[in-house]
């Protein structure tokens, strides 16, 4: 298992970054550390899944994720 803490909110423990489709059925999952960076997380897990994103056309993140280079970052991996 994976463990760390979110030095931010002082949370033990891991963080799940999901791809769902737009039925909320699982496409891809990663889990990681509490300490490692959110915006980098999504991007990898959306590169490990990108052959079962093809049709890919919308990304939906909360507010954490609305940094430019996160943007940058998304537009590489899909495309």
């Amino acid at each position: 298992m994976v463990y760390g803490c979110d030095g931010g909110k002082l949370v033990k423990g891991c963080k799940h970054h999901l791809v769902v489709d737009s039925q909320g059925l699982l496409i891809g999952v990663l889990v990681t550390e509490a300490n490692a960076l959110e915006r980098l997380g999504a991007v990898v897990v959306l590169d490990e899944n990108w052959g079962r994103l093809s049709r890919l056309e919308v990304v939906r993140v909360d507010q954490g994720f609305s940094e430019e280079n996160f943007t940058r970052a998304v537009r590489q991996v899909c495309g």
